[in-house]
């Protein structure tokens, strides 16, 4: 879903942009004065039509572009910075989460550490279910391991 939303706004963009461009070109002022016939140079002074054409295109191509990479940078720094923010806010708490699984679209499993015990916990639309308990007495609780995205 968040990919359509994407391509969505990358065409509402790049239409608008478009338009802007095809705009310039269209309503550009035309030459003031013509020589006689007699005096037509055997070149034409005016760049062909499909040349600024193309010249929009291009730059229209490029900041696509641009703003797809920074829409990717933007991406990539808000992920980075949610998972620093999640394993900062566990380092300063009693309550950790220690693993958050999704099961489904709407369930999660929450793994949290509160008082050296681990709770198991499920999360739906409806409610918060407790489902199980461990206790670690005399050694430390087993590290899940993370992964990187």
């Amino acid at each position: 879903m968040k990919l359509k939303k994407f391509i969505a706004l990358i065409a509402i963009c790049s239409s608008m942009y478009g338009e802007q461009v095809f705009e310039e070109v269209v309503n550009a002022p035309p030459p003031t004065e013509l020589p006689a016939p007699h005096e037509m140079p055997t070149e034409s002074p005016l760049p062909a039509p499909h040349d600024s054409l193309s010249r929009a295109l291009t730059k229209m191509l490029l900041t696509l572009l641009a703003l797809v990479v920074l829409f990717g940078i933007s991406y990539y720094l808000l992920k980075r910075v949610g998972r620093s923010r999640q394993k900062g806010m566990n380092n300063m708490k009693a309550i950790k989460i220690r693993e958050r699984r999704p099961i489904s679209p709407k369930t999660t499993l929450y793994l949290i550490e509160l008082a050296g015990k681990e709770i198991l916990l499920s999360e739906s639309q409806l409610e918060v279910r407790h489902l199980s308990t461990y206790e670690w007495p005399d050694e430390e609780p087993v590290q899940p391991i993370t992964t990187r995205d």
